[in-house]
């Protein structure tokens, strides 16, 4: 048994970061560099962590209903990106450019030089529980959707590409 908390045996996603594994779970992320001991992030007890991801020399940590944090394992300090409302949370990516990009049920969040823009049908990209973003070798940006089919993003346009286009 690595874990003794009751959600934390629901491993959602792992990182490894200057030399320690991140290991994000239903309750909190712990951290290890040997497996045989681990240390939860006391303040992420209870963050049901849906991703980790580096971004700018930090840990970004997405969660479900606890918001966007940045970690800073050098001074140990957590920041929190300040979202307008509770949103459901469930992966994030850090591009080339330096943007972040989360995806939520709402759509898409972006977040540069500290400020967050929700992208969702409004602006092109359908509110259809987004599950992952990435950013191909052209600079593309991918968003997966669950229903709607996969959004490309070339930094003009948004391109739908669903059962209508052939996609399975």
């Amino acid at each position: 048994v690595l874990f003794e908390a009751e959600g934390s045996h629901r491993i959602r996603d792992i990182l490894f970061f200057k030399g320690v594994f991140y290991i994000a779970t239903r309750d909190g992320v712990y951290q290890t560099n040997n497996f045989k001991s681990f240390r939860l992030q006391e303040k992420t007890y209870g963050w049901s962590v849906s991703d980790l991801e580096i971004y700018k020399n930090q840990i970004c940590i997405t969660t479900y209903q606890d918001g966007i944090h940045l970690y800073n394992p050098a001074d140990q300090q957590f920041f929190e990106i300040k979202l307008d409302k509770e949103l459901n949370l469930a992966s994030s990516f850090a591009d080339e450019q330096g943007k972040l990009w989360i995806a939520a049920a709402e759509g898409v969040l972006q977040y540069e030089n500290g400020k967050v823009r929700l992208i969702n049908d409004e602006k092109g990209i359908p509110r259809a529980g987004i599950n992952r973003v990435f950013q191909d070798d052209e600079q593309n940006i991918w968003v997966g959707s669950a229903g709607k089919g996969l959004i490309c993003f070339s930094g003009e346009q948004f391109v739908h590409h669903n059962q209508s286009t052939g996609l399975p």
